[in-house]
């Protein structure tokens, strides 16, 4: 199983287990979009302005790992054609469901963005609309290039760092601390974003444990995750968050004045230092 696989089967899972990007719209919610009541959230709290999306009547619109029945139906309630890539199969299924439920149609195809994709499921409908608005506003059909970004990146690059201590606390949660913490990535306790943990040591084996991953920065946010599946841990052994090479350099910061992890690229059982650790003399160099 590779890694792709193993992030759907932990997508299906946290879906299963009532995940809030996983929840598709009501029926009322549907009927309420169709009425010009609507909004897309992609974070817990911010609405996307409405402003940035435009007339929607007779618009194509392509939504990357957007299953799960919340956005689409939202668009297609507005007169858009939808089209959907997700790696979840119970996203698509969602998605599927509630287009069936509201009788409009989605295309949805299940693929993960780091491979190739089918060029007649995928690509022709994105090259059709380009060509269609070329020719609507008397343009030249440019050469266009997708750029996926994090699709390619995030999943090349992990974090590993080590277990200082474990608290349970009966009735409440355990807690595995580890020795970095939110100055290396501030996404979850920004906007909560999802993370797989692993035992680097013990990946194969069944996670058992459900904890709370936090840092070493002395404050009550400095999680990493929380409600998180991992194999039994002790003090000492090696705990690896995945997908994590799109963000976790680029937003890391000295909160704290704690110094910045090295960049280590691996490859064929070979690795090499591409960015090394920061030390504290690095921290103090703009001192006076």
């Amino acid at each position: 199983m590779d890694y792709t696989d193993i992030n759907a089967n932990t997508i299906d899972r946290w879906i299963e287990e009532g995940w809030e990007w996983g929840i598709p719209i009501s029926h009322e919610e549907y009927q309420k979009a169709l009425a010009g009541e609507w909004e897309i959230v992609l974070t817990p709290t911010k609405p996307v302005p409405k402003s940035w999306l435009g007339q929607l009547q007779g618009k194509r619109i392509l939504g990357l790992a957007s299953g799960g029945g919340q956005q689409m139906p939202k668009f297609a309630a507005r007169g858009a054609e939808c089209y959907v890539l997700d790696y979840s199969q119970k996203q698509i299924e969602s998605e599927e469901a509630v287009a069936a439920r509201e009788g409009y149609t989605v295309h949805a195809l299940r693929a993960d963005m780091t491979k190739p994709l089918p060029y007649g499921d995928f690509m022709r409908p994105v090259a059709a609309t380009i060509k269609s608005v070329c020719y609507e506003l008397s343009l030249p059909v440019p050469r266009i290039l997708i750029e996926p970004g994090r699709a390619i990146v995030a999943p090349a690059g992990a974090t590993l760092y080590t277990v200082g201590s474990v608290k349970t606390i009966p009735g409440v949660r355990t807690y595995v601390a580890v020795d970095g913490g939110m100055g290396d990535n501030p996404r979850y306790i920004l906007y909560q974003a999802a993370y797989e943990i692993l035992a680097a040591k013990k990946a194969a084996e069944p996670r058992t444990w459900t904890v709370t991953l936090a840092g070493k920065c002395c404050e009550s946010g400095d999680l990493i995750q929380e409600n998180a599946p991992i194999q039994p841990v002790e003090v000492g052994d090696p705990v690896a968050v995945l997908a994590t090479g799109a963000y976790n350099y680029s937003m890391a910061s000295n909160y704290n004045r704690v110094p910045r992890l090295p960049v280590v690229l691996v490859r064929d059982g070979e690795s090499r230092l591409a960015v090394r650790r920061e030390t504290y003399e690095d921290i103090i160099r703009l001192d006076e």
